[in-house]
């Protein structure tokens, strides 16, 4: 069946919000696509389900996104009612109020559980004094319940001015989606900018959530940010420790049977980077297993990786990017967010091909100038 793919993003998210209104961005996207002014949320919702449609939208720290799904058949009358939903929101009292609870639940859910407390409390800890990308995207509890239509409508207000990138995958008019694009708001901001986060100077953060038989621990490494010439190789390197095959897995898993779950990862945005290790172990194998880590580190450092796991990794990145860009929303959302953001349509394939000609000594060199122990901030989870 021919399908449609319409992705919108603009320029803005928690980048807009001052330090102390967390969470409004996201809960300003739970709310935008509950109906219209035309339109109640009970009617948008048999609407698009009788059209096997969906209608969603996403708050990041730099960038707001609304994101279409329709069989190719529906575009004109559902590119109106895209229309409708950036123009003339309700954001009805009753909407407002369900969608809060639902971010507070979500919010005390995640906070339960040890993993999603310690992601929760990682930016604030790296990026200290009230810089975009240390906010918590959800909010505080405290933060949502004080929010009211007003707040929203807004910050809504401001967001909808800012610029903005319409991508479209899929079977459809070309003339069609021009038209359409041309009926949108011309933005009436020049963007957000935002400045590299300063780091914070505590280098230990240590959570507690009782009644668990768990534990995690990670180390968190200063990198760089998404465009510098080492994130190929950091991303590489990434993909050489992390996942069932990595280093990383096996030697801290499957030889010494420290953890359940042994990974790493990155985080390189606009601004600012950093590299991630993760294990989820039992209370009292902490202590070792940050040993683990430190000594796979120094290897690292010492030695070269043999080319056998460069090529693994090498195989693991192309497989991801083949694999995530396999569905119309995946392409759209990927064009739409990489253009709003400055980049190229073909940035991350560039940084495959970057990363495939480098060799072990340069992931070496990588280790020792990023991957210093001495260096790490350490975030630990314990009973």
């Amino acid at each position: 069946m021919p399908y449609t793919a319409v992705d919108l993003y603009m320029a803005g998210g928690d980048a807009l919000l001052p330090p102390e209104k967390q969470g409004l961005a996201a809960l300003t996207a739970r709310v935008l696509t509950s109906g219209t002014k035309g339109r109640s949320a009970p009617d948008t919702e048999r609407y698009l389900s009788n059209r096997a449609a969906s209608l969603s939208a996403t708050a990041g720290r730099q960038v707001f996104g609304l994101s279409m799904r329709e069989p190719s058949r529906f575009n004109k009358e559902l590119f109106a009612m895209f229309r409708d939903t950036l123009t003339e929101p309700a954001f009805a009292r009753e909407e407002v109020k369900r969608e809060k609870n639902s971010q507070i639940a979500a919010i005390r859910a995640r906070d339960d559980q040890p993993l999603g407390l310690a992601f929760a409390a990682l930016p604030p800890f790296l990026f200290p004094g009230g810089h975009p990308y240390g906010y918590r995207v959800m909010g505080t509890v405290k933060d949502v319940e004080k929010y009211g239509v007003g707040d929203i409508s807004g910050f809504w207000e401001q967001q909808a001015r800012q610029p903005w990138v319409l991508a479209v995958a899929g079977d459809f008019d070309r003339e069609q989606v021009l038209e359409f694009a041309r009926s949108l708001p011309v933005p009436k901001n020049k963007g957000v900018r935002v400045d590299a986060p300063l780091w914070g100077k505590k280098k230990e953060l240590d959570l507690s959530l009782p009644g668990r038989n768990q534990a995690h621990l990670m180390l968190v490494f200063k990198t760089v940010p998404v465009t510098d010439g080492d994130a190929p190789g950091l991303e590489l390197l990434q993909n050489v420790l992390s996942g069932q095959s990595g280093l990383l897995f096996r030697e801290l898993r499957d030889v010494q049977g420290l953890g359940y779950t042994v990974t790493a990862f990155n985080r390189l945005s606009q601004k600012a980077g950093y590299m991630v290790f993760y294990i989820g172990t039992e209370p009292g194998k902490v202590a070792q297993a940050e040993e683990g880590f430190r000594k796979i580190l120094g290897e690292l450092r010492d030695k070269p990786l043999p080319e056998a796991e460069l090529v693994s990794g090498r195989n693991q990145m192309e497989g991801d990017y083949y694999r995530e860009r396999q569905s119309l929303g995946s392409r759209a959302g990927e064009a739409a967010s990489l253009s709003v953001l400055g980049y190229p349509l073909d940035f991350r394939r560039l940084q495959i091909d970057k990363a495939k000609a480098l060799t072990p000594a340069d992931l070496q060199k990588l280790a020792r100038k990023y991957l210093i122990p001495e260096q790490a901030y350490v975030v630990k989870v314990l009973p």
